[in-house]
Parts: C-alpha cells; structure tokens; sequence
C-alpha cells in the first residue's frame, strides 16, 4: 500500500509541476528579428498599431549618416542602437541606444530625420515603434552624407 500511495504521489507532483511550469511559458518570441536594408534606398513599410520593426544597416566608411522616417501615417519615433555579441532580444539591443532623443523628436505624423556620426564598416540598428492604437505606413532611408 505505501509503496502505490508513493508512485501515486509522484505521478501527482509531476504532473503538478509540468502543469504549474506550463503557465509560465510565453507564446512572445523576444528574440531579436530584423531585416537588413541598404543604404540610400527607401523603404516603404507598415506597422501595428503599437507595433516595433528593427532594421539593420551595414555602414560603408565613417561619417555621417542620416536616418530619415518620413511619410508617417501617424505618430512614429525610432531609437539608432549598436549591437553587442550577448545581444539576444530587443531589450538586449535597446540598451545600446546611441541617439534616442533626436529619434523621436515629435509626437504626431511630422517627419523624423536626423544625422549622427557613426563608424566604419559597423552594423547599426534601427528600431521603429508605432506609439498611436492605429496602423501606419513609413518610408526608412539611411543614406550616407
């Protein structure tokens, strides 16, 4: 009899504890996604309402470049980061803002552009967030000056 009740009592917590795990799990994939565009060509692109894109952007030599949201169909802003080898997630990336003020410089549809000095042949990323509760179409150029 003791020996049923411990196999029973076994069964029971780990059945407890792959259900009580199973609710921790998250359906979000943080991991970091991104597309890759080219310098000097315009994107034209659409977001969620609340939504994020990441971009990245392979420079060519020092100097500035500039980094133009333009055409907004609503209240967008975009953070420039570098990139770390341990960066894994977007949280990683985000706290490797370089220009975060100058991105977002308005709080309504008005043209987001800005230049900053960056280095050679380094990837850069560009994260875009919608900050209104509608859709929004963009163009995304970063063209070196």
């Amino acid at each position: 009899m003791k020996k049923y009740f411990l196999i029973a009592f076994f069964i029971i917590l780990s059945t407890s504890v792959f259900l009580f795990t199973g609710c921790f799990t998250s359906e979000n994939d943080d991991s970091m996604s991104y597309t890759d565009i080219t310098l000097g060509v315009q994107y034209n692109e659409t977001i969620p309402s609340y939504g994020t894109k990441i971009y990245r952007v392979l420079t060519t030599t020092a100097g500035n470049y500039e980094i133009s949201l333009t055409n907004l169909g609503s209240d967008l802003g975009w953070t420039l980061c570098s990139y770390d080898a341990g960066d894994n997630s977007l949280d990683d990336l985000v706290n490797n803002i370089i220009d975060y003020d100058n991105g977002d410089q308005y709080f309504d549809n008005t043209d987001e552009v800005y230049t900053e000095a960056l280095a050679a042949t380094t990837y850069y990323y560009i994260v875009v967030d919608e900050y209104d509760s509608v859709s929004s179409s963009y163009t995304l150029e970063v063209d070196h000056n």
